[in-house]
């Protein structure tokens, strides 16, 4: 994994290479559209389906959960501890206005790109009501985030017809 402050803010990071190919193949969305998914209101509102997990992605994720936790621990000089996590399937059309996630928590949130759409932007965050950055959406890459309640962010543009976004998120707190 690869992280690379986008400022001097030091609270938003470029993340690549964050997963293995093994990984990423095994969570391709021609697999993960096989998925069952839960129903909840992100996922009716945004067409943003939160997928179940069989035992062996969950397996996966959660051994990624631990890598993640002490690298991000040593990357930032704290003691972190993974509260939870969610793979993503955001399907056509799917857009999120500018938003603040739940007024500042978690406090640091993992944001990965499993596969790559041409034409399209990852997550873009914002300053004093100016783009800050833009992340490209592309296969295993993705952003690190310090949450606050400024880190004002959106989905960038909704998702193409006929096309599919995959992504996992994983949100930490301090210990």
């Amino acid at each position: 994994m690869n992280i690379k402050p986008i400022d001097d803010h030091k609270d938003l990071f470029l993340v690549n290479d964050a997963f293995s190919n093994f990984f990423l193949n095994h969570l391709s969305v021609e697999k993960l559209l096989k998925y069952d998914f839960n129903t909840d209101v992100i996922s009716n509102k945004y067409n943003r389906k939160n997928l179940k997990l069989t035992f062996f992605t969950k397996f996966l994720i959660d051994h990624y959960s631990k890598v993640f936790e002490n690298r991000l621990s040593k990357f930032l000089n704290c003691r972190l501890r993974m509260k939870g996590y969610n793979i993503w399937l955001d399907e056509e059309g799917f857009f999120m206005d500018r938003h603040i996630d739940n007024n500042g928590d978690p406090v640091l949130g993992l944001h990965i790109y499993l596969n790559t759409l041409e034409n399209s932007v990852g997550t873009c965050f914002y300053r004093n009501n100016q783009l800050r950055y833009q992340f490209p959406y592309i296969r295993n890459t993705g952003y690190l985030m310090i949450n606050h309640k400024n880190q004002e962010h959106s989905a960038g543009i909704p998702v193409p017809q006929g096309c599919y976004r995959s992504s996992v998120y994983y949100w930490f707190d301090y210990c």
